[in-house]
């Protein structure tokens, strides 16, 4: 189930500015990853909101984990992880793929905790176990 799709994305969780997927192909691949991991941390209960306020918040989240997948496969480059870049004398660093994974992880548990919180869904440590003990 398509939970929130690309014309919401740029319409009402961007409002109006420039989106980071430009394409609906895009967006719908990175969506599916995000809403199975949503599932995953949320333990399916987000499907059990029905207040259409909840429901904003809920789209509005799995947005925001598509900017972050995003963000992770843009620093992606030959399967390797950029660190930094410096434009003269044209100088790259790479990290460890675990250390930019961790970061990301990181990210996307922050925005459940954003987002979804207040909702009760995310209430558990053990949702968030993975990087918080």
């Amino acid at each position: 189930m398509e939970y929130v799709d690309y014309n919401y994305y740029v319409n009402n969780y961007n409002r109006g500015l420039t989106p980071k997927i430009d394409s609906a192909s895009s967006f719908k691949f990175l969506e599916k990853k995000a809403e199975r991991y949503l599932n995953l941390k949320t333990y399916g209960t987000y499907l059990n909101i029905d207040n259409e306020e909840n429901i904003s918040k809920i789209k509005d989240c799995l947005c925001a984990l598509v900017d972050s997948y995003n963000d992770e496969e843009n620093v992606k480059q030959d399967g390797l992880f950029k660190q930094s870049e410096s434009v003269g004398g044209h100088s790259v660093t790479y990290a460890s793929s675990s250390s930019i994974k961790s970061q990301y992880e990181s990210d996307r548990i922050d925005i459940l905790k954003m987002y979804l919180w207040q909702l009760g869904i995310v209430q558990s440590r053990k949702v968030f176990s993975i990087h918080e003990g």
